[in-house]
């Protein structure tokens, strides 16, 4: 019960702060309610409600005040739906970091930085390319079920995001996600191949 009000705290806050979640909150709920199909009860259902309840109260408040400003309550965003006359009637878009995901995202973010991101060559980081596409491959190969799902969210999460536009600052939840991947998949073969894990090792604190 106090997790899912906590959960309901935390998203709701994130949703308030950027509208970008509302881009990775139907993924997360749905895994949720999969996940939680079978604790369905009177008791649980009702701790739902008061979870939505909290949820609305928080998370629709920035969202309702810039509508009684503006008319338009992601202003200046999709405003060629809401037509608030504080701005053209268009979609605004940031020419800097217009939208797409590609198969060569992970090299992208690494070499070719400043289209995602305010900063240069290798900004976020080397270990993307050097470590989680192997990391992945070793949870798939150990049959970890859990990290291969983590994976996919991340994955959605990121492709929903860099669907709307490419600025890697609004994934890094997803970056934390694929971040736990790479210690799992480590730590992992740290039991099952002793003998080539003091090489990982060095891999990996390179």
């Amino acid at each position: 019960k106090l997790e899912i009000i906590l959960s309901s705290i935390f998203f709701a806050g994130a949703i308030a702060a950027k509208a970008v979640t509302f881009t990775s909150l139907p993924i997360l709920a749905t895994v949720a309610i999969f996940g939680l199909r079978k604790s369905l009860n009177t008791q649980f259902i009702k701790t739902l409600i008061f979870a939505s309840i909290i949820f609305l109260a928080i998370s629709t408040l920035p969202y309702l005040r810039a509508f009684i400003k503006t008319g338009n309550p992601v202003f200046p965003f999709y405003n060629a739906l809401f037509k608030s006359d504080l701005f053209h009637h268009i979609n605004f878009e940031n020419p800097l970091y217009t939208s797409g995901f590609n198969w060569d995202f992970l090299y992208k973010i690494t070499f070719q930085s400043g289209r995602v991101l305010e900063g240069s060559a290798g900004s976020p980081g080397f270990q993307w390319i050097l470590l989680l596409t192997p990391s992945i491959i070793i949870t798939l190969f150990l049959g970890n079920y859990r990290c291969i799902l983590i994976s996919c969210i991340a994955t959605l999460c990121v492709w929903m995001t860099f669907y709307q536009t490419s600025y890697l600052r609004y994934i890094f939840p997803s970056l934390a996600l694929a971040s736990s991947i790479i210690g799992v998949a480590f730590s992992s073969l740290k039991v099952y191949y002793k003998k080539w894990y003091p090489i990982f090792l060095i891999l990996l604190l390179f």
